[in-house]
């Protein structure tokens, strides 16, 4: 019987360890190879490697042939500890349906894929649920996400190119945490570096270039945060409206990286972009008799940029007669007209002059005029900038020395990603002390208050206003929000803004629906309020309200002042005029608050008024317009909180009462 089950135990052991009837071979020391051309099709293939690396004999797996036009998934596995090296090959697939290139799942760890090819997939690699590993030196191209984490951490994410997928280079979603992002490309893409929903990733020394809509996404505020992006490069990431180098949400941390163009994002140590600031002017002009003349790119440390009130400064170069300033500094003295080098926002036409600094007698754009006839001066007047597409036209003349310079042709242009829209701006036109409320404000919700908020928003470009950011926090520093919404709200260039917040003992704020609350917090414990506009093509505006605009609130809600008629409802009674009425307070305390004071006022009554809480008996003999008396209560509480309320009551003349007499 022993003897028994050991045979049916090494029997076991040996189906278990043995390899299974594919082609992939088993190479020794854990290492195999997978998807040889000689299988004959991409489909066996893609089932070899995925059969090796789903065994427990290999634990290092090389692709040893191309995999071409692939149809559907390719390499699938979920195993630990598995390192899958395409050896510089490529796993192609036919650019149709949701597949993927290699695709690992079920949680499993420390996973290595490297050195792979990947192209014409929706995924190219697709890993959700991995713990650790590393994905390095792939190139990712022409799918439509290259590389793209869910729910994946710890892993390291080095070396990869990913570029011209149809929507992202690197994509991290779903609580892709803790990873680390670093020297990969991703250009020519919709995004190269999208996150969304991923925290406390690390993007360290990547590159996204010429991207559609984005260089790096970095999700919503609500679920994106503590990410961090450092020595990174973000250039040409579209010239379109709403398209940006950076953008950012929520909390992260930046750190020494160059781009031109950002949306809600800064470096740490910078109020507003990169802390290395890219020309935001750049490609090639050319002249018959200097040849080529170099706005900058993307690597130079050089070039020409657009202020913000369209005034250009910086250097064009050429070989042939160096630096060119369009710096106003070294532009007095021109031959004519304004000598600033200035775009007109309105038009996009650009005036004045550039100089080449070769055309003074030091050659530095400061010093004396030569004296051969030669001045280096460079008329503007016949160069415009598409304010759409960011394309610059038309002809300069540099003199008989540098002739026509032409800036754009088929084969060559300038252009720049200067934003033509101009930020809105914003005036608060209401101190909010003036705007709140606490007596009356909602008979559905008793215990609460008002306060108000109001702006002129104007546009330069007559936008109109899109939707606002409103923020209410306990210091100056906005460090302890209690209220960060953005809610939409169209308002006309020239127009008001507005906002309201309620004040409720137990706040709850609901900013999809621009219900705003805050707690109640006492005289003299300051809210400080700003606010900041969006314009109808996404540009924003500064915040305006910090600090100076502050406002309190009382301690606790103020009283609600009611009362009763004979016992019912005022508005259900119909007296006669002679008649007696019973009043009885039914107002409402809050906060533990107790009663104080009563104060009524009865027009036309006998008593006129009265300071007791339930006046028995007021008599009315005569009424007021419209036949009608006012009846007025004042309620005050103990800390002391006052409000009032009025109501109107309607009396009667009763009829004479008719006897019939005989004649």
């Amino acid at each position: 019987m022993a003897k028994k089950f050991l045979t049916i135990i090494l029997i076991t052991l040996f189906i278990s360890f043995a390899p299974p009837a594919f082609a992939f071979s088993i190479d020794g020391g854990g290492v195999c190879s997978c998807g040889d051309i000689s299988l004959g099709s991409a489909d066996a293939q893609c089932t070899d490697c995925t059969s090796a690396l789903n065994y427990a004999g290999c634990t290092t797996i090389n692709l040893v042939s191309d995999i071409t036009n692939k149809t559907g998934q390719c390499i699938t596995f979920s195993v630990n500890q598995k390192t899958f090296d395409c050896y510089g090959h490529t796993i192609d697939g036919d650019d149709v349906g949701q597949d993927y290139g290699v695709y690992s799942y079920e949680y499993k760890k420390n996973q290595t894929i490297k050195n792979c090819i990947i192209t014409d997939f929706y995924y190219g690699i697709l890993l959700q649920g991995l713990a650790g590993g590393s994905i390095s030196n792939n190139i990712a191209n022409s799918n439509r996400r290259g590389i793209y984490l869910q729910t994946a951490g710890g892993l390291s994410v080095t070396g990869n190119t990913t570029n011209l997928n149809s929507q992202y280079g690197i994509d991290l979603q779903f609580s892709a945490n803790d990873n680390v992002i670093s020297g990969n490309v991703a250009n020519y893409n919709y995004y190269g570096f999208h996150l969304d929903g991923a925290t406390r990733n690390i993007f360290s020394g990547n590159v996204a270039n010429f991207n559609t809509s984005g260089g790096y996404y970095l999700g919503f505020a609500g679920a994106t945060f503590s990410n961090t992006l450092k020595t990174s490069t973000a250039c040409n990431n579209s010239y379109s409206a709403g398209s940006y180098d950076v953008i950012g949400a929520g909390r992260y941390y930046g750190e020494n990286n160059i781009c031109r163009k950002t949306s809600g994002w800064h470096d740490d140590g910078t109020t507003t972009g990169c802390k290395y600031f890219l020309p935001n002017v750049d490609g090639w002009a050319w002249s018959e008799n200097i040849g080529w003349i170099s706005f900058g790119n993307c690597s130079s440390i050089y070039g020409v940029n657009i202020e913000d009130d369209g005034t250009m400064s910086g250097y064009a170069w050429s070989e042939n007669i160096g630096w060119i300033s369009f710096n106003s500094t070294e532009l007095s003295g021109c031959p004519s007209g304004v000598c600033k080098a200035i775009v007109n926002l309105d038009t996009g036409e650009v005036s004045g002059w550039a100089r080449a600094c070769a055309g003074t007698v030091n050659g530095d754009c400061t010093g004396a005029t030569r004296t051969d006839g030669w001045d280096g001066w460079i008329k503007l007047d016949g160069v415009s900038v598409n304010k759409t597409t960011g394309d610059f036209s038309g002809w300069a003349w540099g003199g008989d020395v540098v002739g026509w310079i032409h800036f754009a042709d088929a084969l060559y242009k300038v252009r720049t990603c200067f934003d033509f829209n101009r930020a809105p701006t914003i005036t608060i036109t209401k101190d909010p002390n003036s705007a709140k409320s606490f007596c009356g404000v909602d008979p559905n919700n008793k215990d609460e208050g008002l306060v108000g908020f109001e702006w002129k928003y104007d546009d330069a470009d007559n936008d109109s206003q899109a939707q606002y950011q409103i923020q209410i926090a306990t210091d100056s520093s906005f460090v302890n929000k209690v209220v960060d919404c953005t809610i939409p709200q169209v308002v006309s260039s020239g127009g008001t803004g507005t906002a309201s917040a309620t004040v409720a003992p137990s706040p709850s704020t609901n900013c999809s629906s621009a219900h705003l609350e805050i707690p109640y917090g006492g005289e003299g414990n300051w809210y400080y309020w700003r606010v900041k506009v969006q314009d109808a093509r996404g540009k924003w505006s500064g915040a305006s309200g910090q600090p100076g605009v502050q406002f309190d609130t009382p301690t606790h809600a103020k009283p609600w002042p009611d009362f009763l008629c004979n016992g019912v409802d005022c508005s259900t009674i119909k007296p006669f005029l002679g008649q007696t009425i019973q009043f009885t307070d039914a107002s409402q305390l809050f906060g533990g608050a107790s009663f104080s004071s009563w104060a009524w006022t009865f027009e036309n009554g006998d008593p006129a008024n009265s300071a007791i809480q339930n006046p028995p008996s007021v008599k009315f003999s005569i009424a007021g317009s419209g036949s009608k008396n006012g009846i007025g209560l004042t309620v005050t509480d103990n800390k002391p909180y006052s409000c009032s309320v009025s109501k109107s009551i309607k009396f009667y003349t009763s009829s004479p009462k008719w006897r019939g007499v005989h004649p």
